[in-house]
């Protein structure tokens, strides 16, 4: 059993990778991981943003510098408190994304068939 959950996740991994690296050229593999925790998290705020990321918050500042000039963050000033900003996945960021889960849905269907 441990030898074909071995395998199985081998394989997923390599579907993962090759899905991700469609994405390289138009964001890094932390950039990319980012948007996954502000979809997963909308309205997140930087802080929070760079504890699930594992990053010094400055280092994650600079990330979502990189991912609003890409048109895929949007920073919305917090309703309670205007120093805090909100961070949001434009459409550019969501269309990625599903962009990115449809083609690892495509090469599972092929590795199962």
């Amino acid at each position: 059993m441990s030898a074909v959950l071995d395998e199985a996740a081998g394989t997923l991994l390599a579907v993962w990778e090759a899905a991700r690296e469609r994405t390289t050229s138009r964001l890094s593999s932390a950039q990319l991981r980012a948007i996954m925790v502000v979809e997963q998290y909308d309205g997140i705020n930087l802080r929070r943003l760079a504890t699930l990321t594992d990053m010094l918050l400055s280092s994650a500042s600079r990330l979502c510098d990189r991912l609003v000039a890409a048109g895929m963050l949007e920073r919305e000033p917090g309703r309670y408190d205007r120093r805090e900003i909100s961070l949001h996945l434009t459409p550019a960021a969501i269309g990625l994304l599903a962009e990115l889960r449809a083609d690892r849905r495509r090469r599972l269907e092929r590795i199962m068939a």
